[in-house]
């Protein structure tokens, strides 16, 4: 993929509307898969694994719900397009979104990517006693082992991170944080 249409695709991620981000995910898995397209909607997950954990939102207010799948969407996106230059779609995490949109009170979402996800929505996560890396702690940790020598601006933390402020260098360090 070019540097161009990853550009794109950023540009089209960072849209605030759910129904766009899940026609750019469709779209390009109806490329990728054609014939069976249907047959990869039909993959569900069964349960939670190593990489993914069971969300219930039988108690959400459609807001946060709302929230979810946005958030969960553009990370969906951003991962296939921007990261793995369309060689990777994460179908099983899109079938849940969908499903959850449809009225489905469970989602499976990504552990890593919780991370990223609004302080509403990791509060809301976290009281139903599922733990995750939060970039907040990941912060603090980082600020804990800087020697005495290093200047830390706690605004700028993902300046000091990427050791540059070159806004694509931090783009690509804040989404490969680990």
């Amino acid at each position: 993929m070019t540097p161009q249409e990853k550009e794109h695709f950023k540009n089209k991620i960072e849209n605030p509307i759910l129904f766009e981000l899940i026609d750019l995910f469709s779209n390009e898995l109806k490329l990728y898969a054609g014939a069976n397209y249907e047959n990869c909607r039909q993959f569900e997950f069964s349960n939670a694994d190593d990489n993914h954990i069971l969300i219930n939102l039988s108690n959400w207010e459609n807001n946060y719900k709302e929230n979810l799948f946005m958030s969960a969407m553009k990370g969906i996106n951003y991962f296939t397009f921007v990261m793995n230059n369309k060689t990777v779609f994460p179908i099983g995490a899109f079938n849940s979104v969908m499903k959850a949109i449809d009225g489905n009170d469970d989602i499976y979402i990504n552990k890593k990517a919780i991370k990223w996800f609004p302080q509403e929505l990791k509060s809301l996560i976290t009281q139903q006693g599922i733990e995750f890396e939060d970039l907040k702690k990941l912060e603090k940790r980082n600020y804990q082992n800087y020697s005495n020598n290093h200047y830390h601006n706690s605004n700028n933390w993902l300046e000091d991170v990427a050791g540059t402020n070159d806004p694509e260098t931090m783009n690509d360090v804040y989404w490969n944080l680990d």
